[in-house]
């Protein structure tokens, strides 16, 4: 709190139940009256404060969850999006490829395989004829 700062005079049902339990009475002012309404004021304050931290924080949770939920819908549509523009889905592995009930697929899917190993060996990455002597 920055000093200086003023607060209006406390009042209302909390604050008169606060003085009754502290055994003070309003419209006194001895020393200990003010020392026992300085610390009510305080810790009504602190309550306060604890309170609107609380409420900052479910605001920002909510916020964030808000943000979370947003990028899984939107992660959700483009998957989904993805999906339907592509038509079935591809095998996960070279043997559900070539296992694949429809045989004329199954033979594109070999096809393809057989395009790609040619093309790296026509690169130079794969290179055949050679012993186990020669290799080791």
């Amino acid at each position: 709190m920055k000093p200086g700062i003023k607060i209006p005079a406390p009042f209302g049902q909390d604050w008169r139940e606060r003085t009754k339990r502290r055994g003070l009475r309003q419209g006194r002012f001895s020393k200990k009256n003010v020392i026992d309404s300085r610390e009510c004021v305080l810790q009504a304050l602190h309550t306060t404060h604890e309170a609107l931290r609380a409420v900052e924080s479910l605001v920002e949770q909510c916020d964030k969850q808000e943000l979370i939920e947003a990028r899984a819908a939107k992660k959700q549509r483009k998957n989904k999006a993805a999906k339907s523009s592509e038509g079935p889905e591809p095998p996960t592995s070279i043997t559900k490829a070539l296992r694949d009930e429809n045989r004329a697929e199954a033979f594109k899917w070999l096809d393809s395989i057989h395009a790609e190993w040619d093309g790296l060996c026509k690169m130079g990455v794969l290179d055949h004829n050679y012993t186990r002597k020669q290799l080791r």
